[in-house]
């Protein structure tokens, strides 16, 4: 870290704020960096305000801070090590499901006999759906059918289309790539927790 910082130039504000506290690590190095770009963003544009130049619309975009989590506060409440799934609680159909597991190992949202009948639905609230599903076994699942309900956390809507799968599952559903690409959802299952931009 000391053979980056020294590589800047003197009066580089970069190198300033490196230097004003010492790093201890890659993550505070990386943190101090996007400081400064933050830094340098707000200076650049108080300047073009100063001298009475339109700052560009490109300048003015805001831009969210990163989706990270801390080893410190994030692990708090977990026992680590561990290898347990990530396993949420979230709104399906305005209904609070607990067991939701987080996989991204798939591109299939499946819903199983618990949700599908807390839920109340019935054979007729399905569409039809044709490709075949291997279960985690590896073996060929037979499906009911699909069906697209709404699903929301801390506010964040979407519409996810669920495959009805008639076997059994310690979860009632689980959330695949399609759930967590449409929420720009971040998934850390060393953390047991998920993270995204709400709209509030």
């Amino acid at each position: 870290m000391s053979t980056f910082r020294m590589g800047l130039p003197e009066d580089s504000r970069l190198r300033e704020l490196l230097t004003r506290r010492p790093l201890e690590d890659m993550r505070q190095l990386i943190r101090r960096i996007e400081e400064y770009k933050w830094l340098e963003d707000d200076w650049l544009q108080s300047k073009e305000i100063c001298t009475g130049k339109q700052p560009s619309e490109k300048k003015l975009r805001y831009t969210k801070p990163p989706i990270a989590f801390d080893d410190d506060d994030d692990m708090e409440g977990t026992i680590q090590p561990h290898d347990d799934a990530l396993v949420i609680t979230t709104r399906i159909k305005d209904f609070l499901v607990k067991r939701v597991m987080i996989d991204q190992g798939s591109s299939v949202d499946v819903m199983y006999p618990d949700l599908y009948r807390g839920l109340g639905l019935k054979k007729e609230d399905l569409s039809k759906y044709d490709t075949l599903l291997m279960g985690f076994d590896g073996h060929m699942i037979i499906l009911e059918g699909q069906i697209s309900l709404s699903v929301s956390m801390e506010g964040k809507e979407v519409i996810v289309t669920f495959i009805v799968v008639f076997s059994f599952s310690p979860y009632t559903a689980i959330l695949e790539r399609p759930w967590i690409h449409a929420m720009g959802v971040v998934p850390s299952t060393l953390h047991v927790k998920v993270k995204f931009y709400t709209k509030i």
